[in-house]
């Protein structure tokens, strides 16, 4: 007649949360609910990863909760992307490390075409061993959000939603 809650955060373990009634007649009890996820609201959002695992999992949330996507698997096809759904993107979400042409530099060129456009970066990890992180350069760029791999979609649409309603989208 109880309840158990799990809460799981990688890194950090597991909670268990025992619901139990006081008497039979409180066996009814349900745990609180979850804020609601932020939804889309149809804006079109360009997504860019060399992973295609990543890519897809990010293109099924975000076609899930309210958002058209397009997708790129490095910089040079997102530029290209962008160019030619230029004024239907709303938003981009980029990984940081990837071949030929990497998130910092997406975005720097994306900046030149659109200085107000919403990034959202992710990023399993900023600077290849030797080299300077990228996290403060692209918050100079403007990105507010970089999300570290593996992230829950919740974080993801909240982040996403935050810099759309940041730029009166």
């Amino acid at each position: 007649g109880g309840l158990v809650e799990v809460q799981t955060k990688v890194g950090a373990g597991s909670t268990f949360t025992l619901f139990l009634p006081a008497s039979p007649a409180a066996a009814a009890v349900s745990p609180p609910q979850p804020p609601a996820l932020p939804q889309g609201r149809g804006e079109t959002i360009l997504v860019v990863d060399d992973e295609a695992g990543v890519l897809q999992v990010t293109r099924s949330i975000l076609l899930g909760n309210g958002y058209k996507v397009v997708t790129a698997r490095e910089g040079m096809q997102a530029l290209a992307r962008y160019t030619e759904h230029r004024h239907g993107i709303s938003a981009v979400v980029t990984d940081i490390m990837m071949p030929f042409m990497d998130g910092l530099a997406l975005t720097t060129e994306l900046r030149q075409m659109n200085h107000s456009l919403p990034v959202v970066a992710t990023t399993g990890l900023t600077n290849p061993p030797g080299e300077p992180d990228r996290t403060e350069q692209l918050r100079a760029l403007g990105v507010a959000h970089i999300l570290s791999k593996p992230f829950p979609a919740e974080e993801l649409l909240r982040a996403l939603r935050a810099a759309l309603d940041k730029n009166g989208h």
